[in-house]
């Protein structure tokens, strides 16, 4: 999975597609990353692909800023949402509910090499 999503050519394969990376670090610290796209999926919406702050990081505000930022560039790019994917097993759905977004959609993805992501796809809708 993770020769999949991260190797060198994925990396720079998803950067082709319109895929923009945001790393966050301090004092030469990498803390944590967001992953996003414009006009996800041919919407007017934005996909949050990735989002990740290590462990440590947690609870410091780290994760909220960086969708502030992608939420941000979304309204720019006059997209209408942010969407993304959480494992139905990932704490973190409790992280997007405080900030907003609402299960929309129960997925189930089959991404080969006997790996099936479970998850739910949560969404947050802007106020015009």
């Amino acid at each position: 999975m993770l020769t999949k999503f991260y190797s060198i050519q994925s990396l720079e394969n998803q950067l082709a597609n319109g895929h923009v990376f945001i790393l966050v670090s301090e004092n030469n610290m990498n803390l944590g990353f967001i992953s996003f796209e414009i006009n996800a999926e041919k919407t007017t919406k934005t996909k949050i692909h990735k989002l990740y702050v290590l462990p440590k990081n947690q609870g410091k505000g780290i994760g909220m800023k960086l969708i502030d930022y992608v939420k941000n560039e979304s309204v720019i790019n006059e997209n209408t949402a942010l969407f993304l994917n959480v494992n139905k097993q990932n704490n973190a759905q409790e992280f997007y509910i405080k900030y907003g977004f609402k299960i929309t959609k129960d997925i189930v993805i089959n991404i080969g090499n006997g790996y099936v992501m479970d998850d739910f796809e949560m969404e947050l809708q802007f106020k015009k």
